[in-house]
């Protein structure tokens, strides 16, 4: 009989990655189906699916009721995609490219504003481990820095000096 949603919570919250490997393997199937019916690209809705395991890995503790691991998983995915949808349909910078006036619901734009967002996964993902799990959970989580630093077992002062060291490391990569 396989394990049940509460157990394998359960030994996740004690850091065993296996039995949190189960619960994607379990829930990511309408993980990646959810994404893809709200975001346009496919390889978007995969990049956003992605960080949504993510972001439940690292707020595993935030889980009220641990047999919900697949609604609450669903959850973090719908958040993570309306906000790329807020973000791609925001005008492009200069150097990202849409004339003043451009649709930004063209498929061009979301070309665009798709390959931006790659490029920033990819930037965040080369941050080193403390200034990559600040940004994550401050930036995607959206939770408050002395949340952060509670979470990643750090003062709130370390947080904001990863915070500002990831963003100048961004803006170097990104610019």
């Amino acid at each position: 009989m396989p394990a049940s949603d509460r157990s394998l919570v359960v030994r996740a919250r004690t850091g065993d990655a296996a039995a949190f490997a189960v619960l994607l393997r379990r829930h990511r199937p309408r993980l990646v189906h959810l994404c893809a019916g709200i975001l346009p690209d496919p390889g978007t809705a995969a990049d956003v699916a992605q960080d949504a395991a993510l972001v439940a890995w690292l707020q595993l503790d935030r889980l009220r009721d641990p047999e919900r691991f697949g609604a609450w998983l669903l959850g973090i995915g719908r958040v993570l995609c309306l906000r790329t949808l807020r973000a791609t349909r925001v005008e492009l910078t200069r150097d990202g490219a849409l004339p003043e006036g451009a649709d930004p619901d063209t498929p061009k734009a979301r070309l665009l504003a798709g390959e931006r967002s790659r490029e920033l996964a990819a930037a965040i993902a080369a941050l080193p481990p403390g200034q990559r799990d600040a940004v994550v959970l401050y930036h995607l989580a959206d939770l408050p820095q002395e949340t952060v630093a509670e979470r990643l077992g750090t003062a709130a002062g370390a947080v904001r000096t990863r915070l500002h060291k990831a963003r100048t490391a961004l803006r170097a990569r990104l610019g």
